[in-house]
């Protein structure tokens, strides 16, 4: 059910039936599903509930997951032999931590701001010697030239977040990439708040690694992500978490042989989550389908248009608005209301937004309409 990038508004709203209930603006947190990842999940689910594996095998299994791969790298710009599947952020930030070889008095740059699973898996290198250099956030953004300044002799890694979480800012990763990649810094992106909404490519922006679940931004099951490593470092990076899918498939598991695959998927370690990655195959085919740059077009004309309707009404908008700064969240808060008695009032209408550090997240997707924006609208003092 793939919709070719000329499809309609409406066409595209049909496949999203929490629209017959919520004006839903809640992507930064938990996106809904649409009707082509319930359908594929569906499929799957009755194959074996019927069939067992009978029907897939080991074979089918893998279709599964190869069509992820293929579906992931596609809509970053990589190859399908450097993306691995992973439950979710947290672990393809922790492939790159815990697989890197750590001198003591190693250091990483990141941000004051970043979610947690960016920053955990850092400052957990601790009993390594490894030292976490926070760059402060400033008027709501992490200025790439404060980044670049945090960079010494000893720095191996930079991680950053695509969007920040908060207030939606969006990192210039290609200037920050390219610095990097001239200093011989590896560079590892938190892209779960923009991928799916913004458009990616990890060649031009010098990535060399990228993390982000499913379950956002990208339209897909919880319990769902993708991992990319960029080709020339996989050997960089030691399996710290193997087992028998780490290695190349034989037709009997004995006798044990050390046989890493030739590609990412070396990090996927055991039996994955296959209903989930039926399901974020086709959400990633249907963003596809659409077209990454009419997509990120259509989630900038929502953001433009309840930051004006925002302005209109006094409200403290808290995203930076730069044009190269905005992504798919606006953070704002009342001048009038509190941030929870807002949300509740938005709530007995049927309007989901996203509450964070005391303002509210409005973050809408390629399916909403501006009618559905005005509802909310309507409702903020």
């Amino acid at each position: 059910m793939t919709l070719q990038p000329t499809a309609t508004i409406d066409e595209v709203r049909r496949l999203f039936p929490v629209t017959r209930e919520w004006a839903y603006f809640g992507h930064c947190a938990v996106s809904p599903l649409s009707l082509p990842a319930a359908e594929a999940m569906r499929v799957f689910i009755d194959d074996r509930l019927h069939r067992g594996i009978a029907g897939l095998g080991d074979h089918g299994l893998a279709v599964f997951a190869d069509r992820a791969r293929e579906r992931a790298a596609r809509l970053i710009g990589a190859a399908p032999e450097e993306i691995a599947l992973v439950q979710n952020t947290v672990v393809g930030v922790n492939i790159v931590a815990q697989g890197l070889d750590w001198q003591p008095g190693d250091t990483v740059v990141t941000a004051d701001v970043e979610f947690p699973a960016n920053y955990f898996p850092w400052a957990n290198l601790a009993d390594r010697g490894v030292l976490v250099k926070l760059v402060r956030e400033r008027d709501g953004r992490v200025p790439a030239d404060d980044v670049l300044a945090a960079i010494d002799d000893r720095t191996r890694v930079v991680a950053l977040s695509f969007v920040e979480f908060t207030n939606g800012y969006r990192n210039d990763l290609a200037t920050i990439g390219r610095a990097c990649r001239e200093r011989g810094v590896l560079f590892a992106v938190d892209a779960i708040q923009g991928l799916g909404a913004l458009e990616m490519d990890v060649a031009a922006q010098c990535v060399d690694f990228l993390a982000a679940g499913g379950h956002k931004w990208l339209l897909g099951p919880i319990g769902t992500g993708i991992f990319y490593c960029r080709r020339a470092l996989l050997d960089r990076l030691r399996v710290a978490f193997l087992g028998h899918n780490s290695m190349v498939r034989r037709p009997e598991y004995l006798p044990h042989v050390y046989d890493l695959w030739p590609d990412a998927r070396r990090f996927e370690g055991g039996a994955q989550n296959s209903l989930g990655v039926a399901g974020l195959a086709a959400s990633i085919d249907l963003l596809l389908g659409l077209g990454p740059a009419a997509v990120e077009r259509r989630v900038l004309e929502l953001t433009d248009y309840v930051i004006a309707g925002l302005r209109e009404r006094d409200c403290e908008v808290l995203s930076p608005l730069g044009a190269r700064e905005r992504s798919g969240i606006v953070a704002f808060r009342s001048r009038r209301t509190p941030t929870p008695a807002l949300v509740r009032r938005l709530a007995e209408q049927r309007i989901f937004v996203a509450p964070r550090s005391g303002g509210i997240r409005v973050a809408p997707h390629v399916y909403n309409r501006e009618e559905e924006l005005d509802r909310l609208l309507a409702l903020v003092p």
